[in-house]
């Protein structure tokens, strides 16, 4: 959901709502099963400064609300944590031809961490080296990449335009880590490299249509497996 107003000729705010991950984990394995489930949902607030009729910039905070949510492996038993709230930022400029009209967007968005207390289910798990699930407090660390983004938009006439973009979102540097001796890294994502091009009409003054084309190029592999 995004939403935008016109103070002046110069400045326009800006607030967008997303959700830019979702992660469901499961990792089954006789011996060393681990499951993480959470879901991100990030409020950006920006201000766009219209620096000339060729150029803008704009900026603001990303404030991301990650949900409570849970994590659990066979050896250690099952955490839960609750939900936490981190601040990040996006900042980016703007170009349009004055003559082809064609537009485009440059934008950069910043990696966030939580950290989150994870408390122990009474009983949820097995002794291990004497300790078990209800004995200590863990601790979950999962992190959202930085994204770069470059949109175009190109007006055929009036109504129809072409739409591209190319985003590359750092998930390698956004794994899903605890302090769990043996479980510090359950993920090993790669970078993602994401490719759009849409097509949209203007059928009013106050609707348009829109559809997009998504090629990704994206490696993930499986949950790391812990070793013992």
């Amino acid at each position: 959901i995004s939403l935008k107003k016109t103070i002046n000729d110069d400045f326009t705010i800006g607030l967008q709502v997303t959700q830019p991950a979702g992660l469901d984990i499961a990792y089954p394995d006789e011996i060393f099963g681990v499951y993480v489930e959470t879901e991100i949902t990030s409020l950006d607030l920006l201000l766009k400064y219209q620096v000339n009729d060729v150029f803008s910039v704009f900026g603001g905070p990303r404030i991301q609300q990650n949900s409570s949510g849970g994590f659990a492996n066979d050896l250690n038993g099952e955490f839960h944590y609750q939900g936490t709230t981190e601040v990040g930022y996006m900042v980016g400029a703007g170009y349009k031809n004055p003559d082809l009209h064609t537009q485009v967007l440059v934008s950069y968005t910043s990696d966030i961490k939580h950290t989150m207390d994870a408390t122990p289910i009474s009983g949820s798990g097995p002794v291990a080296d004497g300790v078990i699930a209800t004995d200590y407090e863990g601790e979950v660390y999962i992190n959202t990449p930085d994204h770069f983004q470059v949109a175009i938009k190109q007006p055929l006439s009036d109504k129809p335009a072409l739409i591209a973009s190319y985003r590359k979102s750092g998930w390698s540097q956004a794994n899903i880590e605890t302090n769990l001796a043996g479980f510090e890294s359950l993920t090993d994502f790669k970078d993602v490299e994401a490719y759009t091009l849409g097509y949209g009409r203007k059928l009013t003054e106050e609707v348009a249509l829109f559809a997009t084309l998504l090629l990704s190029l994206i490696h993930i592999s499986e949950p790391t497996r812990p070793e013992r």
